[in-house]
C-alpha cells in the first residue's frame, strides 16, 4: 500500500514539474484534476483585485507547500526557500506576462522556478 501511495504522488509530481503535452495545451479550460479554491482564478483577477490579493496569497503558499511536502514524503531535495515577498512579486509578474492563465498556473510556474538548480 505504501509503494502505491508513493508511485501516484511521484506521478503528481512529475506532472506538475514537467509540459506533459496533454488536452491542457489545446483547452486552457482542461485540467489534469478539480482545483479548489482560489487556483481555478485568472491571472487578471490577481492583477485587478487587490482585495482578493491576500486569499490569491494564501492559496498560492499553500498549493506551493503542498507540492514541497509532497516532494519531502517521496524523499526528494525539497523546493529552494523563498519569502512571502519573493513569492508574491513572481506571481504579480507571471500574471502581468499571462492575465489568462490560471493561478494554479502561476503556482505551477513558481515551484519550478524553485526545484534545486540541477532539476529544472
Amino acid at each position: 500500500m505504501k509503494e502505491i501511495l508513493i508511485v501516484s504522488l511521484g506521478i503528481a509530481v512529475v506532472m506538475f514539474a514537467t509540459d506533459i503535452p496533454t488536452r491542457t495545451q489545446q483547452n486552457p479550460e482542461v485540467t489534469l484534476g478539480t482545483i479548489y479554491g482560489a487556483g481555478s482564478d485568472s491571472c487578471g483577477e490577481w492583477t485587478t483585485d487587490q482585495q482578493l490579493r491576500h486569499a490569491f496569497m494564501e492559496w498560492i503558499e499553500g498549493y506551493v507547500t503542498g507540492l514541497d511536502s509532497m516532494r519531502a514524503l517521496l524523499q526528494l531535495t525539497p523546493l529552494r526557500r523563498t519569502d512571502s515577498a519573493g513569492i508574491e512579486q513572481f506571481v504579480n509578474n507571471y500574471c502581468l506576462q499571462h492575465p489568462l492563465d490560471r493561478l494554479i498556473r502561476a503556482g505551477n510556474a513558481l515551484a519550478k522556478e524553485l526545484l534545486p538548480t540541477a532539476q529544472r
